[in-house]
Formats: structure tokens, sequence, C-alpha cells
């Protein structure tokens, strides 16, 4: 059976089809390269964030492992370099790395100071360029 002219039958559908059907194709095409710009760009920045994060943690290893064995050469021991060191990257490809050192001297006494590391981190692995401690 047919739906008459006044039964309700159908209308609703036929309305949301042309409300979309008025839209000129192109305006859709374009919708769906800026999403996909957006998605793509939002893919490349989050890949960029994660690639910088790695070179300051591994100078941050590399310089917590120097101050360890500067503190050793000196004759102190049980050395405990702060687990979070204040990174600033610089011009020249470098990273400089400022934080505090804990550890326990000749005499026995527990020392507090605080350190300086410049990271190199050019080419792959990061190499320690100098290690600084002062009280």
């Amino acid at each position: 059976m047919t739906a008459g002219p006044g039964s309700s039958g159908g209308t609703a559908a036929a309305t949301t089809r042309g409300r979309f059907a008025r839209v000129p194709t192109w305006v859709w095409i374009a919708l769906a390269a800026v999403v996909v710009v957006g998605i793509v760009l939002a893919v490349m920045a989050a890949a960029r964030a994660a690639g910088a994060a790695a070179p300051v943690d591994s100078a941050e290893d590399a310089c917590r492992s120097a101050i360890e064995e500067h503190v050793a050469l000196r004759g102190g021991a049980d050395a405990d370099a702060s687990r979070s060191f204040t990174a600033t990257e610089r011009g020249d490809g470098d990273v400089k790395l400022q934080g505090t050192v804990t550890f326990t001297a000749e005499d026995g006494g527990t020392h507090h100071a605080d350190a300086r590391c410049i990271v190199s981190v050019d080419g792959g692995s990061p190499e320690v360029v100098s290690v600084r401690l002062w009280d």
C-alpha cells in the first residue's frame, strides 16, 4: 500500500536526505581533506614530541653516570644523583643539565652538592663533555 499525501510515512527520511543533498560535492571532498590533513599533522606532532624527549633522557642517564664516576674518583662513595635534572638545550647541539648529588665523603660525612653536566647528543649516543660539582 502506498502512503497518501496526508500520511507521514517516509517524509522524515526524505527531508534528512534532502538537507544533505543540497551540500555541494566539493564541500564533502574539502571536509574530508581537512580531516585527513589534521590527523596527519597531529601524528607528526606527537612523533616529534616523543623524539625530542629521548635525547634529554639519554643525556640525563649519561650525566648521572658521569657524576657518580666523578665522586668515586675523588674518594666519595654511595653517590646518589638527582632523579630529575633541569635540562637546557643549547644552540650547539649540547644539553646542559643541572641537579643535585648526595654522597658519602672519605671522612664518612654525608655531603650535598649542586651538579652540572654538559652532554653532547650529536650523532646518536650522548657524550659527557664536562662535569662540575660545587657546594
